[in-house]
């Protein structure tokens, strides 16, 4: 073996080795949280064991959305609603490249990073409407994960009968059932919906779909009564047992009040 080829293999070995001393690592592209919507930015981050700047890309066009400092093994930026609905699309593909200064003043570019989808998620959920009669009231109830405010509506109609301060998760009101039998078109049962609505200072007003429907619950209870008396010109019955059939020594009343007395309201 001649000694040429002997020293054009171990350059060789030498321009191997430092090619890959002098390579980037691919980076990984991470959201936190997987989702995006009008109430909710995603952190969008970019990590890599080492690097100087990264830039953000959308849908593999060449062109970055961002160049951001690398810091603490990453880049990573905010991307807000405002930003993304530009887009007008409900999902995109994000993917990051890391870049690298040398000590020469070369600028060395990773792989890209495999793309990950950013989709948009619903910020409210569906909400659930929850209704009981208290006497001559309804008291009504819509819960939801998010919200400003609620509106209730009788019998699927357009219009809202009712609309409720949204807090903790929840909006309380109630409703004199008299003023619901004059709303209403025809006779028989009472169904409530209720829909949630979002507002978020600066961005859009988003929506829910409406809530499964609630019928109003007229239907008469039966309890087992062991004595009565007269409170303040009212019947009661003290109540020892519940169910939902009639039987032996049971009498049929219509709960109108928690607790241990229920008012007979029919017998």
């Amino acid at each position: 073996m001649s000694l040429s080829y002997i020293l054009l293999i171990y350059v060789a070995g030498v321009a191997v080795k430092e090619s890959c001393a002098d390579s980037v690592p691919t980076p990984t592209i991470v959201f936190s949280p997987d989702y995006i919507n009008v109430a909710t930015p995603v952190t969008v981050r970019c990590e890599s064991p080492e690097g100087t700047e990264c830039n953000f890309y959308r849908d593999h066009d060449p062109n970055p959305i961002r160049t951001v400092d690398y810091k603490q093994g990453a880049c990573q930026f905010k991307l807000l609603w405002n930003e993304f609905k530009k887009w007008n699309k409900t999902e995109v593909d994000l993917s990051c490249v890391i870049l690298q200064n040398r000590e020469d003043k070369t600028i060395k570019t990773s792989k890209p990073s495999d793309a990950r989808r950013l989709n948009v998620g619903d910020p409210i959920g569906m909400p659930s409407v929850h209704v009981e009669k208290i006497g001559n009231y309804l008291n009504l109830r819509c819960e939801c994960k998010a919200g400003t405010s609620c509106y209730f509506y009788l019998n699927n109609g357009d219009s809202h009968f009712k609309k409720l301060p949204y807090k903790d998760n929840v909006c309380v009101g109630r409703v004199a059932e008299e003023e619901l039998q004059r709303k209403r078109s025809s006779a028989g049962e009472i169904f409530i919906t209720c829909a949630v609505e979002l507002l978020v200072e600066g961005e859009d007003t988003v929506t829910s779909q409406r809530s499964e429907s609630s019928e109003e619950d007229s239907s008469l209870q039966y309890a087992t009564v062991t004595s009565t008396s007269d409170q303040a010109s009212l019947q009661y019955a003290t109540v020892t047992s519940t169910g939902n059939q009639v039987g032996p020594g049971r009498t049929k009343i219509k709960f109108e009040k928690a607790g241990e007395y229920a008012l007979l309201a029919e017998s």
